[in-house]
This record gives structure tokens, sequence and C-alpha cells, in this order.
């Protein structure tokens, strides 16, 4: 089988340019849109935070090589939501635990822990209690809310994916026919290269599913001084004598 033949069946079977020009195609992505957010304000529905269907590329037509996944009319947006709150507490510790354990209870999780906040793993349809029960820990000062939606970017990469797939069937196809060592071999380079892209569509993919099902809340502790150690500070004399440690002291109030 002639190479001139066997490549002019690997363009056919992929329908790919040469291999610089399809990798960065294949795995071109567009940039989210930010939707939503500030304080108290705009919380979106539980419907608009579930989990992507298993394909949605079912409902589109497959896409012109180098075009973009439109997301039809009223279909189910992909959003990331991550909120920030930050809230004055009496004892920081305690604060953090019962946080860690508010996420526990909604089946989420914690990722990271300093002395004055926590960032938290929540499930998407769970945000809006883990927000109002986290605000119940201490005194509100800011909750922030931002909204980033990848619907575009996600439908684009289960398009890809499933284009890449398509390929290579077709090539795996080509490769059972294939006779002599140099047509396997250029076969078996060409499947490599989209194997390799189908893997990074998928791990992709699969971040945009988990960051959608999961939302991040980070909670920021602020320490609040009692009543009485507030008036104490309040009747000290001197400036000097807050700067020597007293003001310390009078944390423990």
């Amino acid at each position: 089988m002639p190479n001139r033949w066997i490549l002019s069946l690997l363009a056919l079977a992929t329908g790919l340019p040469p291999a610089g020009c399809a990798s960065s195609r294949l795995l071109e992505r567009p940039r989210g849109t930010l939707v939503a957010a500030n304080n108290a304000t705009g919380r979106a529905s539980d419907a608009s935070r579930a989990t992507p269907p298993p394909s949605a590329a079912n409902r589109l037509q497959q896409p012109r090589h180098g075009a973009r996944a439109k997301a039809p009319p009223n279909s189910q947006r992909y959003v990331i939501y991550r909120a920030r709150l930050t809230l004055a507490v009496f004892k920081r510790s305690e604060a953090l635990s019962r946080a860690r354990a508010v996420a526990k209870r909604l089946g989420g999780y914690m990722t990271v822990l300093t002395e004055r906040s926590i960032t938290l793993r929540v499930p998407s349809s769970r945000l809006d209690a883990a927000l109002s029960a986290l605000g119940k820990l201490g005194e509100l000062l800011r909750r922030d809310i931002r909204g980033q939606d990848v619907t575009e970017q996600y439908l684009d990469l289960e398009i890809r994916l499933k284009n890449a797939r398509a390929v290579r069937v077709r090539l795996l196809a080509l490769l059972a026919k294939a006779k002599g060592v140099k047509d396997s071999v250029l076969i078996e380079r060409e499947l490599a290269r989209v194997t390799e892209q189908i893997e990074r569509l998928e791990g992709r993919l699969d971040y945009l599913k988990k960051n959608v099902a999961y939302s991040t809340v980070t909670v920021e502790l602020a320490h609040k001084r009692s009543a009485r150690a507030r008036a104490l500070r309040r009747r000290l004399p001197f400036r000097w004598v807050r700067e020597v440690g007293v003001d310390s002291l009078l944390r423990a109030y």
C-alpha cells in the first residue's frame, strides 16, 4: 500500500489538518463569562447548578472543524460558583471546626485550612444551605458570590471529544486493514496523537464537571471583642498602655 495512498486515507479518516494545527484547534477552549454576584444578592436556582447530564452533545449537530458549539436557547446552563464570607467571631478555632462540620453535613469537604480562614467544597445544589449555615457562625461582615458561565466551553469540549473518539474508531479500522510495516507505523503514529488529544479533552471536561457539581466557599474570620473588652479599651487613659500588650490581655474577655 503506497505511503501517499495511506496518507490520503488518514486525512479522510481524521478530517484533521497536520499534527501541529490539529492539536491546537482541537483543544481550543472558549473563555467563560462572569455572570453574577456580590453580597446577598442574586441566588441562582438549584437547576442551574445541577450536575451536567451525561451528554449534551446529542442535542446538537456536529460542528464544522474550527467552529464552536453554541448553547441552544432555554437550555441548561453550566455555572461554576465561588463564594466568600467574612465573619467576626469570638473564637476562631471553634468557628473553623463548626464550618468544617457544616460542609461535612451537606456532603462537602475541606480543601484549605489556616488560622484565620477555611476553604470548603460543597455540592452546588446545597450552596444556599451552606451559605446560610456558615453565615450564622458569627457576625456577617461581607458576603460575595460569583458565577462563571462555562456552558459554551462545556458543550464545545463534549462535541470535540465525540469527534476525536470517532476519528480513533476509523483509525483502528484502517490499522486492521493495513498491509506492510510502513503503513502500520503511519497509522499508529496518528492514532497515538488522536489518543493523546482525547485524554486531554477528557481531563478538561472532567475538570469542568467537578467544578460545576461542587462550589467553592471561603470563610475568613476576624476577631470580635466582647462588650466588656470594648468598654475597658475605651477607658484606658493612655495610648502607650495599649501598646505594651494590655490590649491582647483584654481579648481573653
